[in-house]
This record gives structure tokens, sequence and C-alpha cells, in this order.
């Protein structure tokens, strides 16, 4: 009922390139980066067949989740695998866990993705492969719930650094960590918010509330993508506060 009245908002598709001195030369990677989708009872199953046709209509070379798969139940998680299964990105769909996957069962969560093609970081790199050998992924496990440490290794001359992780307080891990962008989710933009965007209420864990309402901020060297998400945790509404599906390349 709630998707039906609207109060579900209606998907947003953000689109944002990179252009890094790095990359010059180098064929343009395309990205498509989704969060916190939240499967079961508080998310209509239409937002996320929507979702999915986006990115699937995208042909990116490469997905990113940022966790938070299910809100209530780990079993939820099966409705949501069978869709990505259904994903077939080249370079592969790789994604980190939430808080809300670390509170229900995780190892089943994890399973789960696997089964579907997902590949699962935590606190490991990934570099890409050619033509893309130069971009390296980092994936951090929780910032407020797991146990998240900053990438160990150097990058080198040319090296651009992605990172993936599912809430902006996993800044705190890269103080000293040059990267490019780093992508995460997490706040949900507050999921009802003001008119102006500015969230009513910031789940905790969000670290830095200026970065809460989403959108893109240069911090610490690079640029962090915050997503407002796709789903819906504690209540099924979403005002002022849409969600959303990225669509980047980086080049």
């Amino acid at each position: 009922m709630a998707y039906s009245l609207r109060l579900q908002g209606r998907l947003h598709v953000d689109r944002r390139t990179f252009t890094f001195v790095e990359s010059a030369g180098r064929t343009p990677l395309r990205v498509a980066f989704v969060s916190d989708l939240h499967a079961g009872p508080l998310t209509d199953p239409r937002l996320l067949d929507a979702a999915v046709r986006r990115i699937a209509e995208a042909a990116p070379d490469l997905l990113l989740l940022g966790g938070d798969y299910v809100s209530l139940d780990h079993g939820d998680v099966s409705q949501l695998a069978s869709l990505l299964a259904g994903l077939k990105p080249s370079l592969g769909i790789f994604g980190v866990l939430g808080n809300h996957d670390l509170w229900q069962d995780d190892v089943a969560i994890s399973k789960a993705l696997t089964e579907a093609g997902v590949r699962l970081l935590v606190n490991e790199e990934h570099r890409l492969p050619e033509p893309h050998a130069h971009i390296v992924l980092y994936g951090m496990d929780e910032p407020g719930t797991g146990s998240p440490k900053s990438p160990s290794t150097q990058l080198g001359d040319g090296d651009i650094r992605l990172v993936l992780m599912h809430s902006p307080l996993g800044l705190r891990h890269l103080d000293a960590t040059p990267f490019h962008v780093a992508f995460c989710g997490h706040t949900h933009g507050g999921q009802i918010a003001m008119p102006s965007g500015t969230p009513i209420v910031v789940p905790r864990g969000s670290g830095d509330r200026r970065h809460a309402r989403g959108g893109l901020f240069s911090v610490n060297g690079g640029q962090l993508l915050v997503s407002r998400g796709l789903g819906m945790s504690d209540l099924p509404l979403r005002i002022f506060a849409p969600s959303e599906v990225h669509l980047c390349t980086v080049a």
C-alpha cells in the first residue's frame, strides 16, 4: 500500500563521471552502485525489480553493493539473490556486508549472495583485470558493527583506489590512506527528510551528520559518494529521500 500511494518514493538514477589523470588514455570503467536494498516486508518487491532492471539496462562493467541486503529476517535475502543472479556485469559483482546483515545471520546471507555470483570483500583488496588493471577495489568490513581496517597495500604509480564500505563512518579508517572514490550508504538520506532533503533522524553509525543527506563530498583528498540507498528499515516510508541507483564512469 505504501508503494502504491508513492510513500516509498520512486527510483532515482544518479549519474556521475569521475575523471582522473591516472586514467588518461585508458578504457573508461562503467560502475553501477546500489546500497541498502533491505529485502523483506518493508521494501516493495517492485522497487527491487525496478532497480535491477535499470542496472541491467545500463550494462555496467562492474556492480558494487553497499550492504544491508535484508531488514528483519536473513531468509529474505533469497528474494534478492534470485534477482542479482540475473545480472552479469563483465567484471563481476562485489559487495560488503551492512549492520543489518551482521545483526541477522551473516553466514547464511553471505552464502546466498555468493551462490548468486556476488563476491563479498571483508577488509580485502581486488585488482581489476586489463584493461582496468590500474584500478584497485577495496572492500571494508562494516564500520560500526564489524572489524574495519584500512587498506594495507600502497598504491603504485598510476593506480586508482575505489573503496566500498557500508557507512560514511568508514572514513575514520581512511585518514592516512589515499583513495580516489569511496562508495557507501547506510544513512538512507534519513529516509524521512525535510523538503530540503535534510534528514530528520540520522541512523547511528553514520559518522559526520553532513554526509547523511547523501550526495558527493570531497574528503581526505578523495571523493565520497553517499547513497540514500534503495530499500527501507523500521518504517516502509521514504519522504523527501528517494531511493536511488548510481551509474558512474571512472575515466
